[in-house]
């Protein structure tokens, strides 16, 4: 789990080591969970980073709906660049090589039709990715 932890810390440099540690627990030690928790914890960052041109993103737990929309540029769901970036401008400080290492390994679970690009529902199902 250390060595775990010490993935996690450096993919999410911005949380704090109790919310690495926390999500661990709560995911029972499964790292697939432990990032799916991380993705949807609202914690705040420590360092503003930047956003998109079209604004701050909504807030992933409070309105997926809309944080979806927010990144799906040309409305045929969310591609896998699609939700590196989301990622990257929802956690600023975030280490873009390692979401993307993340996202690429984790893609299977959530892209389960195997289409590409998450839809919405794939998306909010209950072990979506939010």
């Amino acid at each position: 789990v250390s060595e775990m932890a010490a993935q996690l810390k450096a993919a999410f440099p911005h949380l704090s080591n109790e919310a690495i540690d926390d999500a661990l627990r709560r995911s029972r030690g499964n790292p697939d969970r432990a990032v799916e928790y991380l993705l949807s914890d609202p914690a705040p960052a420590r360092h503003p980073g930047p956003t998109s041109a079209r604004g701050a993103p909504p807030d992933l737990r409070r309105e997926p709906e809309r944080w979806f929309r927010h990144f799906d540029r040309n409305g045929n769901g969310l591609e896998r660049h699609e939700v590196i970036d989301a990622v990257v401008q929802t956690f600023p400080g975030t280490d873009r090589g390692i979401v993307q290492e993340l996202i690429s390994n984790l893609w299977p679970l959530f892209d389960t039709d195997g289409s590409g690009s998450l839809s919405m529902r794939e998306f909010t199902k209950r072990d979506g990715l939010c």
